[in-house]
């Protein structure tokens, strides 16, 4: 939804609730607020307030940029304005969906429940590299260079300098060097950033998946498999198992998006998952698949 609203401003009708961990989060809610569709809630897993004060270095690094700190404070602004609650440690635990939109559940860490009746829900667990599919090195020949959210998850403003940075590595690798100073000092300050920003948006522990899950809940999201398909792999052995026969992690994103869930549902079968694992024994391009009628419907001249 947060990219749907960057490129064409448009919101979605109707209420929002807006959950999650990070700060990703905290930036589109305030954003919704400021187009005047304050989401009815935001709701953070981790308790960055309460890790600043046991974790004082995190604060301190998140705070020592300017930029980034306007950037915080005028999101803050903007939810205050607009009366946003802003809930801490607090995360969703069902989801169903009603005549009129859903029905969302929530608990907090003292135990608290709440319900919310939102026609949309955005949900965020914060940010990961993206290096499904990508070769490590070269390619018959051809240079691989990593850049940018592919390498490392440092903001914007760092993907730009970490591009002019691979840009130099494919130069040289074509015997055109370039050199270009300046730009591991920024990078570095990037990287102490999203360090401290991680540890203070941590969500703690105890909260992943729950053992009497709803069988309609969907963990894969590219195949459309919900956690009923996995019941039904209760005699599986082996995660490779798991992925063939149950096409789990075997979607678009190749278990991007649901490796983790996997993982812990596997881990109540008594498999062993391990995400890290899935991209080097089966490699694949990021690529979306396109069907053959959508080609076919494609002119000549095109």
């Amino acid at each position: 939804m947060q990219v749907q609203f960057k490129e064409t401003g448009e919101v979605p009708q109707g209420p929002i609730l807006v959950a999650g961990s990070g700060p990703l989060a905290l930036a589109y809610a305030a954003q919704l607020a400021a187009a005047g569709y304050p989401p009815v809630a935001l709701l953070e897993r981790g308790t960055p307030f309460v890790t600043a004060l046991v974790q004082p270095g995190a604060a301190f690094n998140s705070l020592r940029r300017w930029q980034p700190l306007a950037e915080a404070l005028g999101y803050a602004r903007q939810l205050w304005r607009a009366r946003v609650p802003y809930h801490t440690g607090c995360r969703v635990t069902a989801i169903e969906a009603q005549a009129q939109g859903l029905r969302v559940s929530t608990v907090n860490q003292r135990g608290q429940t709440r319900l919310y009746e939102v026609a949309h829900l955005a949900l965020h667990d914060g940010l990961e590299v993206n290096q499904t599919g990508l070769p490590q090195q070269s390619v018959a020949g051809v240079p691989v260079v990593w850049a940018g959210d592919c390498r490392e998850v440092l903001g914007a403003e760092a993907a730009l300098l970490d591009g002019r940075r691979a840009a130099q590595q494919v130069a040289a690798a074509l015997g055109q060097a370039c050199p270009e100073a300046g730009l591991e000092a920024p990078l570095q300050a990037a990287r102490r950033l999203q360090a401290a920003l991680r540890t203070l948006y941590q969500p703690p522990t105890g909260t992943g998946i729950s053992p009497d899950l709803s069988p309609e809940t969907v963990v894969c999201r590219c195949e459309g498999l919900r956690a009923a398909g996995f019941a039904a792999l209760q005699g599986a052995g082996s995660a490779h198992e798991i992925r063939v026969v149950g096409r789990f992690a075997m979607g678009a994103c190749q278990g991007r998006f649901c490796a983790r869930n996997t993982q812990a549902l596997a881990a109540q079968a008594g498999v062993v998952f391990e995400p890290q694992d899935l991209h080097g024994r089966v490699p694949r391009w990021p690529l979306r698949p396109v069907s053959v009628a959508a080609l076919a419907a494609y002119a000549d001249d095109q």
